[in-house]
């Protein structure tokens, strides 16, 4: 968006500079604008489900396959008081 001023009060003096003549507004082309802002619009549309698909398929990589068990050597360490008994609701 653009303002253009239409006329000068006082006009310019002599020598000076004119202001420029307004462009038709006939002449503005909205299609150029129209084929914009569908594009813009088609990014997100064709973007999320790849972005999508690359995250599932990044998450399917880092998950185990079902029925495969932890591998040797992941066994979380046991908690050195694990031995001790715990109260009802977990209090010590």
């Amino acid at each position: 968006m653009w303002i253009t001023a239409q006329y000068q009060d006082p006009p310019p003096a002599a020598g000076e500079p004119r202001l420029p003549e307004p462009p038709d507004p006939s002449r503005v082309d909205h299609r150029s604008y129209a084929f914009q802002w569908f594009g813009l619009a088609l990014v997100p549309l064709v973007g999320w489900p790849i972005v999508l698909a690359r995250h599932r398929r990044r998450g399917a990589a880092r998950r185990p396959r079902a029925g495969a068990g932890p591998a040797a050597g992941d066994e979380p360490a046991p908690h050195p008081d694990a031995s001790q008994p715990v109260a009802p609701g977990g209090l010590a």
